[in-house]
């Protein structure tokens, strides 16, 4: 049986919400729930949501962070830039935190967007590697859970 993304979230406790994004934490299987609320976040705004991610992800045993952007339907470059050669380097120096699921808005052109904003980003840093961390793509919040 399927658990659609509300019962998912019921058992999540609200951190943070804005009007860009809602933060859960999941104590029972150590997640934080990453969740878009409007179709663009932008960069400073991604940022300061993010350092108050790092935070939560310093203060509680964060085994993965699931990213929900399919409210999105504006990709931005410098967001992703700083998210993973900043950020997520700086997450994995501190916390060894590498586990990410990413769900992505069902439109070909954005997801297009990724792919070519992933391959900037190795031309950009050649130090940066995805391999570095686990990051797979999923449909839905609870194959999310499961992966």
């Amino acid at each position: 049986m399927m658990k659609n993304d509300l019962d998912i979230l019921n058992d999540a406790e609200l951190l943070f919400t804005n009007k860009y994004m809602n933060i859960f934490f999941d104590s029972k299987n150590e997640v934080l729930f990453c969740i878009t609320n409007i179709d663009f976040v932008p960069e400073e705004d991604f940022r300061l949501i993010f350092e108050r991610v790092a935070q939560e992800i310093d203060k509680k045993n964060i085994k993965k962070v699931i990213f929900d952007k399919r409210t999105l339907k504006i990709f931005d470059q410098p967001s992703m830039v700083w998210y993973h050669i900043i950020w997520k380097v700086a997450v994995k120096a501190k916390n060894g935190m590498v586990t990410y699921r990413k769900l992505l808005p069902n439109d070909a052109d954005f997801r297009l967007s990724v792919e070519i904003g992933k391959k900037h980003l190795q031309l950009m840093d050649a130090s940066f590697s995805f391999a570095d961390f686990d990051i797979q793509y999923v449909d839905n919040l609870e194959d999310a859970l499961a992966k």
